[in-house]
């Protein structure tokens, strides 16, 4: 599995007015690199997934 670092994302992926308006659904024990990184960090809203 690749961890975030090794994904490669443009910072031009979404419109601007998406990361006001979308929430992010991320795996436990990522919000931190989530919150850093460089596109996915422009989210207001990220909230952890739960498995059931």
């Amino acid at each position: 599995m690749e961890s975030l670092k090794d994904v490669k994302i443009g910072s031009d992926l979404f419109d601007e007015s998406i990361y006001g308006q979308c929430t992010l659904f991320i795996p436990p024990g990522t919000r931190w690199a989530y919150r850093h990184h460089e596109v996915f960090g422009k989210f207001k809203n990220i909230e952890i997934e739960f498995e059931e």
